[in-house]
């Protein structure tokens, strides 16, 4: 019976600090928006983080042009929605040292069927003041909420001509080290063999490393539509497979 109510006890406390900490970050997370609030953004740094998930989509770019401190660069970030919808836009380093975030204002989060412009995000704020280039970021923009597994690829340019790229790159961090994995692009949100357009090797990598898939445009065919890119994963001194997948909409322009 004292076994019994000390699992009990135990139980309870180990809930008890659950909600605790799910609460402290709530707060947090408040707390930062308040502190750190911009007239269409979030923006800062924030306190670094215990645990990181397996794998993270990170970035996914048609172009991202490289800009220049104490320039006045005011960045836009493009994209083409096939829906009216809500968003949630971020930006993060690709490998974390400064601990920078940014992410768009509830204010701003609606997106129209076409193309639809976020900005400006000036790049004399944060971005110089952490002395982070374009190089050092991934700027991911999905569907819906946070979680959503549906990406609109971004463009990310401050002049009036900015360089074209004939290809997507797709950016993923581990939180794993990995012996090896493969990738493969589907056409449609269905994983069918039919349906398989292109799939390719990746390598060894570390744990905390990101990566990049390159996507040449030339792959769609010049045909609009949702596709599916998948990352299988092999966690290196273990038999372990971890796998990630996303849908993301590819517009003809």
């Amino acid at each position: 019976m004292k076994k019994y109510t000390s699992c009990l006890l135990l139980n309870a406390l180990l809930i008890s600090m659950l909600f605790s900490t799910v609460e402290a970050q709530k707060k947090r997370d408040e707390e930062w928006k308040r502190t750190h609030k911009r007239e269409n953004r979030f923006e800062g740094t924030y306190t670094r983080q215990v645990g990181n998930p397996a794998i993270e989509l990170l970035s996914l770019t048609s172009s991202f042009e490289p800009y220049e401190f104490r320039k006045s660069q005011q960045l836009t970030v493009k994209f083409f929605s096939p829906v009216d919808t809500s968003y949630f836009l971020k930006a993060e380093e690709l490998r974390i040292f400064k601990f920078y975030w940014m992410e768009s204002s509830e204010t701003v989060n609606q997106a129209i069927t076409g193309w639809n412009e976020f900005g400006p995000w000036p790049v004399d704020d944060w971005l110089r003041r952490l002395s982070l280039t374009a190089d050092k970021l991934g700027v991911l923009v999905r569907m819906g909420d946070w979680k959503s597994r549906e990406i609109l690829p971004v463009d990310i340019y401050f002049s009036e001509d900015p360089p074209v790229r004939n290809f997507l790159i797709a950016q993923f961090r581990l939180g794993r080290s990995i012996s090896k994995g493969t990738f493969r692009l589907f056409k449609g949100k269905e994983k069918t063999s039919t349906s398989l357009l292109h799939k390719g090797k990746i390598g060894k990598k570390p744990g905390g490393s990101f990566f990049p898939v390159v996507m040449p445009k030339a792959w769609f065919q010049a045909e609009k539509g949702w596709y599916t890119l998948e990352v299988s994963l092999k966690e290196q001194g273990s038999f372990d497979d971890f796998s990630y997948s996303f849908s993301f909409y590819h517009s003809e322009e």
